[in-house]
């Protein structure tokens, strides 16, 4: 099959036999009035001492220790039993990987050291 240009917004790697009413609109991840995903993230770095490790360095020019499949293992954690999320996050997990990694670079340290001994999240959010 050969590809084809978009005409729209429609990604450049759409196939002919794909009309753009096939793809899959994912409501965007407004963390603020979401804490319970951010509870879900701390959850899993206490759990997990590499992937905190791993998460503290993040958005900093420390060099970061390797740990294989950190942000694909959080992203499952947090989304895929999510009510208004696992549908969407089983179709495109990549995205929500994204989404993750760009809140944790965002806020990583104060989720770390303060969420780990308050349940107050408004500092991140």
């Amino acid at each position: 099959m050969s590809r084809v240009r978009p005409k729209n917004n429609t990604p450049d790697c759409v196939l002919l036999d794909h009309a753009p009413e096939d793809f899959v609109t994912i409501p965007s991840c407004d963390w603020t009035i979401r804490p319970h995903l951010t509870l879900r993230i701390i959850e899993f770095l206490r759990a997990n001492p590499d992937a905190s490790a791993w998460a503290y360095h993040l958005g900093t020019n420390l060099r970061r220790p390797v740990v294989t499949g950190a942000t694909a293992n959080l992203s499952k954690f947090v989304f895929e039993e999510d009510i208004e999320f696992k549908k969407y996050f089983r179709e495109d997990r990549e995205v929500f990987e994204k989404r993750v990694r760009k809140y944790l670079e965002r806020c990583v340290l104060l989720i770390i050291f303060v969420g780990s001994s308050t349940n107050d999240l408004s500092f991140c959010l």
